[in-house]
């Protein structure tokens, strides 16, 4: 609240001082309330402010307007200064946001009736939009909950995400497995010599009708379930293949 005051006090003296004189030097209007007095002082000089009445209060006919000369005599405004500063003290929340025409000011009503329903009053302790369309307004901003009852908190949902990962595992475990087929490689020696031959898949671009087979290779052992160290025949040289890329020499 204090900084929408202080912004609508720029606002006031920028139009008194649009609109004075260059030999007064300040003006006093006095507002006259049910319960209160409330004095806007600007000083076009010094700028300050000593009290500022609330922008919803401000009336033209319960305005008592004058002005304080360089003598001290009190010189009446005229109306249509006052009607200028009215204007901007009723605008002035909006004023800081508005270019220098005020022409864009319906832009930003959505707003201004968003934070006027979803403001709790202290009398009544709830919002306009709760008294009277039983909703409860929530800004983009503002944290939302989660509606589950099994969430409660951030670590329970991290729980129960933990156990979904779990057993989504499985479930892609068990559609492997089912279409695992069990690898027909084998390392075996008879006289010191291996007994299962195999030709290695082709990983360079070939022609359609090209072979897409090399080899044969002999399996000389095993690195790993899926590694398989393989031996050309003809000019002995060893290398490593997946076991995707070997294939049963007939």
């Amino acid at each position: 609240m204090q900084a929408a005051l202080a912004e609508s006090d720029e606002c006031v003296e920028s139009s008194i001082k649009s609109c004075v004189l260059p030999d007064e030097n300040q003006f006093l209007l006095k507002q006259q309330d049910d319960s209160r007095l409330s004095t806007i002082r600007q000083g076009l000089k010094q700028g300050n402010v000593e009290d500022v009445g609330m922008p919803g209060y401000v009336m033209e006919e319960d305005l008592l307007k004058y002005k304080i000369g360089p003598a001290g005599q009190r010189v009446v405004v005229p109306d249509q200064l006052v009607n200028e500063v009215i204007n901007h003290y009723h605008c002035s929340p909006t004023c800081p946001h508005l270019g220098g025409d005020h022409t864009e000011w319906d832009e930003l009503v959505p707003e201004i009736l968003f934070a006027l329903n979803s403001y709790v009053h202290d009398s009544t302790g709830f919002s306009p939009a709760e008294l009277f369309l039983n909703r409860t307004l929530k800004g983009p901003g503002e944290w939302v909950g989660s509606d589950s009852k099994v969430v409660r908190d951030k670590e329970a949902m991290w729980a129960v995400e933990k156990q979904n990962m779990e057993r989504q595992t499985k479930v892609n475990k068990g559609q492997y497995d089912r279409k695992r087929e069990e690898s027909i490689v084998r390392v075996g020696d008879v006289g010191g010599t291996p007994i299962t031959c195999f030709i290695k898949l082709k990983k360079t671009i070939f022609c359609k009708t090209s072979t897409k087979m090399e080899g044969p290779y002999i399996v000389s052992g095993q690195v790993s379930p899926v590694t398989f160290r393989i031996r050309e025949e003809k000019s002995g040289e060893t290398r490593l293949a997946h076991v995707d890329q070997l294939k049963l020499f007939w």
